[in-house]
């Protein structure tokens, strides 16, 4: 696990290029969930890349969660480990 939007606001991007959804909604070919986990005194930005990702950050923990989904091509812009991921063929 790994692949974070790490920008100043990511609250503002996610608004701005992404849409709010519900965790078991479909998503299309070109688009990626991303898990909003509030950790309390920060938030983080979890790009679910595979089920395997997803499940593992739909677990309930205790920690408000809200899912959004976003367009690949707007994730790898925001995302520091986008092209590490690729090459392993994780996306």
């Amino acid at each position: 696990m790994g692949l974070y939007i790490e920008i100043d606001d990511a609250t503002t991007w996610l608004i701005i290029k992404g849409t709010a959804i519900l965790q078991e909604d479909k998503i299309s070919d070109d688009e990626l969930k991303v898990c909003v986990v509030d950790n309390g005194n920060f938030k983080a930005y979890a790009v679910a890349f595979n089920e395997e990702e997803e499940t593992v950050f739909a677990r309930p923990d205790g920690r408000r969660k809200q899912w959004w989904k976003a367009k690949k091509k707007d994730l790898k812009l925001v995302c520091p480990l986008w092209n590490s991921y690729i090459k392993r063929g994780q996306l």
